[in-house]
This record gives C-alpha cells, structure tokens and sequence, in this order.
C-alpha cells in the first residue's frame, strides 16, 4: 500500500518536472528567439 502511494508521488513529481522543463526550454528558445530578433532590428 505504501510502495504504491509513494510510487504515484514520485509519477507525479516527474510530471511536474518535465512540465518545468520543457516551460524553461521553451523560455530559453524565446530568449534567444528574442536576442536575434533585436540584433537584427539593430542593424
């Protein structure tokens, strides 16, 4: 009964951090998305 409560904790924790994960890529392709996009207007 335990190993189970604990195993879906751990599912659930792995959901949450590959959901943190891919928000950060996403952010990081933004970011640089973002920093090309203003060298280019710049020049």
């Amino acid at each position: 009964m335990l190993r189970r409560i604990n195993n879906d904790k751990l599912g659930a924790l792995q959901g949450v951090l590959q959901q943190l994960l891919l928000d950060v890529e996403k952010l990081e392709t933004l970011k640089t998305l973002g920093i090309k996009f203003s060298t280019l207007s710049s020049i």
